[in-house]
């Protein structure tokens, strides 16, 4: 196997059982050792892929925020949709992330440590606002090519779009959620973005 894909393996497995190791027992229960002996590898092997615990929780912090949405948003911004096309993508793909088991134990973890850190918060912040002004961006060309109606400025759509997506993940679709409670936050961030895009588009109009 060639050497950096089974790095890259090895680095993805201790996120994955870092993150186990954390929904299971908090933040105490995550050190090398235990870390180490899930994934099988010496402790002195773990330096290769993190130069310390302190870069594995901040990786995973950033997994867990804006990173990962805002990765997504730049994806599908550089695909050029119409940007009704666009939303729907964004909505979809949203809904796919945030309905990840491992994403949704990683949202634990956040919210322990953002409540310890105010450069994790800072960093946490200043991705979701990088999210809203490349969603923001699109929309606004939407706007001026007449595909979307100018019921406010960009950066407002953008946040009307997003905001109640957000709200499901951290309630209907969080960590420790019911099946109920999943189908209904589903439920109900299909029927948001089906109405947003009625609302925005016209398409809804009689």
């Amino acid at each position: 196997m060639n050497a950096r894909v089974q790095n890259g393996g090895t680095k993805a497995r201790l996120r994955s059982e870092a993150v186990a190791l954390v929904a299971a027992g908090g933040m105490s229960a995550l050190s090398i050792r235990a870390l180490c002996q899930r994934v099988g590898i010496r402790e002195s092997s773990f330096c290769a892929h993190f130069s310390s615990k302190d870069e594995l929780v901040s990786a995973l912090l950033r997994a867990a925020g804006a990173e990962a949405p805002h990765s997504l948003a730049e994806e599908l911004a550089l695909l050029d949709l119409p940007s009704s096309d666009f939303v729907q993508r964004l909505g979809e793909e949203l809904l796919l992330l945030w309905s990840d088991r491992e994403s949704r134990n990683l949202r634990t973890v956040v919210e322990a440590e953002l409540a310890r850190s105010t450069r994790l918060r800072e960093e946490f912040n200043a991705g979701i606002l990088n999210m809203i002004n490349r969603v923001a961006a699109v929309l606004e060309r939407g706007v001026n090519a007449g595909e979307l109606v100018p019921h406010a400025p960009p950066t407002v759509l953008a946040w009307s779009f997003i905001a109640p997506l957000a709200v499901l993940r951290s309630s209907l679709l969080a960590a420790g959620a019911t099946e109920a409670h999943e189908e209904a936050g589903r439920t109900l961030a299909r029927a948001h973005i089906t109405g947003w895009l009625n609302a925005h588009t016209g398409r809804g109009a009689s």
